[in-house]
């Protein structure tokens, strides 16, 4: 519902704040726009050990439905920049590839990765076993890339395909170093991506975005949470956790520039909203 909701909002808002979108390019900016950052709220929520509250288990769950729907939005946006005329014949496409991607991983996890994560066990490397986690990222997302999706697509199946194993509780031990130091880095480049001379130039417009974004995101989730019988206490922390732009509209956005859905100045002033939103999470 948060996500239907947001994303018609925002699509239907785009046009007022955004002149000359497309039909394409508002699908985008709307489907992007309704995720929500994990990154930021789940760092948010253990660092004030709020994980097991209630607010804290509808984030959560939010936020698991919308990495969820990031698979498709990645498949449905390069269908988009096909137009009309191509878009049945890229649909056929992407189902067959996405078909051999997911059964060729599948196959993968089922029958060769347990083996290999079996060897890398018994010599008790930490190095060994950790290479093989890091081979199993960077391969399905060379897979997936080859296959004509996006490799952002192929690591997010890496780690549903790792969460599937035996050793996932391994895997998580032995990359939580990294997961500290990328989140960070992350963190960073997410300053880096605003724009200040943007800023001067379209101030007004940065400003008004941000705002209508975050509280539409807000206002739906609070009422949302409303009907789904939480506090309205509760609905609001909710809908402030979740206000922001997410880390998978970057990648969104970027994709839709590169297949020219979006102009790299539309794309500029989306990313540099969407970082914007994410900065003032913590205050909200």
């Amino acid at each position: 519902a948060q996500m239907s909701l947001t994303a018609s909002g925002c699509a239907a808002l785009a046009p007022l704040i955004m002149p000359g979108l497309t039909p394409a390019s508002r699908a985008v900016v709307g489907s992007g726009l309704a995720l929500s950052s994990s990154a930021f709220v789940l760092q948010l929520l253990r660092d004030k050990d709020d994980m097991n509250t209630r607010h804290g288990r509808a984030a959560f769950g939010i936020l698991l439905f919308q990495d969820l729907a990031v698979v498709p939005m990645l498949v449905a946006i390069p269908l988009l920049a096909g137009g009309t005329k191509t878009v049945m014949a890229a649909t056929r496409a992407a189902l067959i590839k996405s078909s051999i991607a997911l059964g060729t991983i599948a196959f993968i996890g089922r029958v060769v990765l347990e083996n290999f994560f079996l060897v890398a066990a018994k010599s008790k490397s930490q190095e060994a076993f950790l290479a093989l986690v890091l081979l199993t990222v960077t391969g399905l997302s060379i897979l997936t890339e080859g296959l004509g999706l996006s490799n952002t697509l192929g690591a997010f199946l890496a780690g549903v395909l790792l969460s599937e194993t035996k050793y996932r509780y391994q895997v998580e031990a032995d990359i939580v170093p990294f997961r500290g130091l990328l989140l960070g880095l992350f963190f960073i480049t997410v300053g880096f991506s605003i724009d200040y001379s943007l800023l001067l130039l379209e101030g007004s417009r940065v400003f008004i975005i941000v705002t209508c974004l975050m509280g539409l995101k807000a206002l739906t989730i609070t009422v949302l949470s409303r009907a789904f019988r939480m506090s309205i206490s509760q609905g609001i922390q909710a809908g402030l956790l979740l206000a922001q732009g997410g880390e998978f509209a970057f990648v969104a956005f970027r994709l839709a520039e590169t297949l020219n859905i979006l102009t790299p100045y539309q794309a500029k002033i989306l990313l540099t909203s969407t970082a914007i939103t994410m900065a003032c999470t913590p205050g909200l």
